[in-house]
């Protein structure tokens, strides 16, 4: 049992009391408020408890300057370095002498898992190491800053959001705060905490009291009330002590807490905090700060088909969604109460039945939203302008690969083609695309490089990926649960880990979500995939004077074609030719192109297969074919709107 802590004043003789604090520490995003602790603070409001969230990121930011900041929450250079977790590593424990083997091996990048795929370097420079050590060095001021300001509240509860980098910093402040006021029960949760960490994370780390693996939502009111009772809390499920973390059995499953099926009976998160403490800050003028926005948990598409790669643990994959009454009034509430905010939808992916409710609900909103969803690639053309209207001008469709031999082995539910006209539509509509290619699954085919080597240069007029890169084996995914019967064995932690933790390996690997690996077959991914990384920066720099569109003059069709791959500038078609390039604009199969000729061909064309038209389009780079599939390349452009890059205008001039 938690015994609830004594309220007395503070050492700084401050009377103020606030039984709930809610922390988040560095690295978490200098940008974006926490939905979590927003939701959490929210969840506490109607029982009329005082809860207060504390942004200790604007505090070291301010110590160690915003750019340098934001680039290790970011993640930058690569978030399985862990710079974030290091550099409060030796406030959470002694000192150790491996600093120069983790900047040489790790960041620098002299150990290969460290390093790109194709050993190019991390382009990191001397001042950045500078500012690694000096922010290290500023870890104790930053920490004892942070523990007087908390003892000021003398809180009974102090509960730490754990994504990403912020594992070590709010361990590192959690033991200063125990140390202090023993009796204030420190709680940690997040997705660091989920399953085996969380369990390994109360084993190893005595001042932490309590740890709550999965959603916090339904339990955290209770949680809340029972330890401020002094009631006990260790039979709560997914919710772990130092108690009932000595009765699980070896192969017993970790429970999470209950997932909440009803998302509309969430509260709307306060970011109050958030906003008050950003005015207070130094750094204020250099964050642009926006909201984060939740419509769904879960995965529609996972819950059948878990894919490959995804971390996302399976006792949340579950879809849930808010109706759209309760998603439209959750974001008038927002905008409202924090105007002039970029919006960032955190949903895994969107709930297609908003295109029926709302988004033509967004659509109807006066002002200028401009909002980012995760989707699947299957969209149709007039779903991608819908977002358009709607204001959703970025999406992250998760386009990993444009082999379907791949695509299936990371069990995508999408087409290679699906992929390129979902690319070609949002260049259409103006939808941005963010999205990248995995490569060094088990199995795949390097000769699907090759051929994927010969379609690129004719997509150089639309959105290039924002890299290659192999696979990671993140915990929770079918790969790591099942890691053998994929294809991989030596699983470990990253190397990473054991700069931060002085911990056994079986200790490390149940505090890790990120892991390195060997191939069964001993495949060299680098090998065959480097001639597609070295395209693609060709294709980034070429990207915005490549052009390839078409104009419909209703009796012929013009095409222009400014990529460098291109063979002619300008190509007119007519007739039945010009009808197949603009049916072809969405993917059509065989039978679909001859029922197309039998219905639409003149005497002239009758009877003749339409393959005579296509083929020479193919062979111009204007179309793709994919076994019986076939696409029209070419945006199509509507005169009164047309407008080109001004390197696209300087080739039409030349």
């Amino acid at each position: 049992m938690l015994s609830m802590p004594s309220h007395t004043p503070s050492p700084q003789g401050d009377s103020r009391q606030t039984p709930v604090l809610l922390i988040s520490m560095p690295f978490g995003l200098l940008d974006y408020p926490s939905l979590a602790l927003g939701l959490l603070q929210g969840s506490l409001q109607p029982l009329q408890i005082p809860t207060s969230t504390l942004y200790f990121t604007f505090k070291f930011a301010e110590m160690v300057g915003s750019i340098f900041y934001q680039q290790i929450a970011k993640g930058r250079p690569m978030i399985q370095d862990f710079i974030g977790e290091w550099i409060f590593s030796a406030a959470l424990f002694a000192e150790n002498s491996e600093t120069e083997a983790y900047i040489r091996n790790v960041v620098y990048g002299d150990m290969e898992c460290h390093n790109t795929i194709y050993k190019t370097g991390k382009g990191i420079t001397e001042d950045f190491i500078q500012d690694i050590l000096a922010a290290r060095a500023k870890t104790e001021l930053f920490l004892s800053e942070c523990v007087e300001e908390i003892l000021q509240h003398n809180p009974a509860i102090v509960g730490f959001t754990s994504v990403f980098q912020q594992h070590v910093a709010s361990l590192a402040l959690a033991k200063r705060i125990k140390a202090r006021s023993p009796e204030t029960c420190i709680m940690m949760g997040g997705a660091n905490c989920e399953g085996i960490m969380g369990v390994e994370l109360i084993k190893q780390f005595s001042f932490v009291d309590v740890v709550v693996s999965g959603e916090g939502d339904q339990i955290f009111p209770d949680l809340v009330k029972r330890i401020l009772a002094g009631q006990s809390i260790s039979h709560l499920q997914g919710v772990y002590t130092r108690r009932n973390v000595q009765l699980l059995t070896a192969g017993k499953s970790i429970m999470n807490t209950p997932s909440i099926r009803n998302l509309d009976a969430l509260p709307f998160p306060l970011f109050d905090d958030f906003f008050e403490q950003l005015s207070r800050t130094s750094i204020r003028q250099t964050i642009t700060p926006g909201i984060t926005f939740e419509t769904s948990r879960g995965c529609w598409w996972g819950e059948k088909h878990h894919c490959t790669f995804c971390g996302l643990n399976g006792s949340t994959m579950t879809y849930r969604s808010k109706t759209a009454q309760r998603a439209m009034e959750e974001l008038l509430y927002l905008t409202n109460s924090y105007p002039d905010c970029a919006i960032s939808v955190v949903d895994n992916i969107l709930d297609m039945k908003y295109f029926k409710d709302f988004i033509p609900s967004l659509a109807a909103l006066p002002g200028n939203l401009r909002l980012y969803y995760e989707v699947k690639a299957n969209l149709r053309k007039e779903q991608v302008k819908s977002l358009r209207e709607a204001g959703i001008l970025m999406i992250q469709p998760g386009i990993e690969s444009l082999s379907n031999h791949v695509l299936d082995l990371m069990r995508k539910g999408v087409k290679g083609l699906q992929n390129i006209q979902l690319l070609k539509w949002c260049k259409e509509y103006e939808v941005d695309v963010t999205w990248n290619l995995l490569c060094g699954f088990p199995g795949e085919d390097p000769a699907e490089y090759r051929h994927m080597g010969e379609i690129l240069p004719l997509l150089t007029h639309l959105r290039p990926p924002s890299g290659i890169a192999p696979i990671r084996l993140d915990r929770f995914s079918p790969n790591y649960d099942e890691a053998k019967e994929h294809g991989f064995y030596n699983v470990r932690a990253y190397p990473s880990y054991q700069y931060i933790y002085p911990f056994s390996p079986e200790i490390i690997n149940n505090l890790a979500y990120f892991f390195i690996y060997d191939y069964a077959d001993e495949r060299d991914v680098a090998s065959y995939t480097l001639p597609i990384a070295q395209f693609m920066v060709m294709w980034h720099q070429q990207h915005r004077k490549s052009q390839l569109f078409f104009l419909d003059y209703q009796e012929y069709l013009m095409i222009w074609d400014l990529r460098p791959v291109a063979t002619e500038a300008l190509v007119i078609l007519t007739g039945l030719q010009r009808s197949l390039y603009i049916f072809c604009d969405t993917i059509r199969n065989h039978h679909h192109l001859q029922q197309f000729v039998t219905e639409h061909a003149t005497p002239e064309e009758e009877g003749k297969p339409f393959e005579e038209f296509l083929e020479p389009l193919i062979q111009k780079g204007l179309m793709l074919q994919d076994g019986h599939s076939y696409l029209s390349l070419a945006v199509q452009r509507r005169r009164e709107s047309e407008r080109l890059t001004q390197p696209a205008v300087k080739q039409l001039q030349a």
